[in-house]
């Protein structure tokens, strides 16, 4: 695996780039696991707290507190979603739209690829005799 050289997104500092994933440098990773570490201290005494509460009290990113949530570093049960999605009334973290939401509205733009609509496109037609 060939290694490159990347800007830090917190620093700005330029580092070598290890994993592809990994967008901190050394120096703020050390600090986004400290405060990883607040956050879920936090989370221990203050069960079902939001995302911004938990960014309030700690001065952690509420951005980054939702990241990890994504990433599955913070569980569900941890951060209690903050508003409802505009389509369905579902509880969600961050946006306007959850997810399945979301999900269903790119599938409906793909046009009508649904199971049945394939099924019924292969499957032959006989025209009613004319009399």
């Amino acid at each position: 695996m060939l290694h490159k050289h990347t800007k830090c997104i917190s620093c700005g500092k330029t580092f070598l780039q290890v994993r592809k994933n990994l967008d901190l440098c050394p120096d703020c990773m050390k600090d986004a696991e400290a405060n990883f570490r607040i956050v879920k201290d936090y989370l221990y005494d203050y069960p079902g707290a939001t995302a911004k509460e938990i960014a309030r009290e700690t001065g952690v990113g509420e951005q980054l507190i939702l990241k990890w949530y994504e990433e599955g570093r913070i569980e569900k049960s941890d951060v209690t979603p903050a508003s409802k999605c505009e389509i369905c009334g579902r509880s969600i973290l961050a946006g306007r739209i959850c997810k399945r939401c979301q999900e269903e509205m790119k599938s409906g733009l793909g046009g009508s690829s649904t199971q049945e609509n394939k099924a019924k496109r292969l499957s032959m037609h006989i025209a009613e005799k004319r009399k």
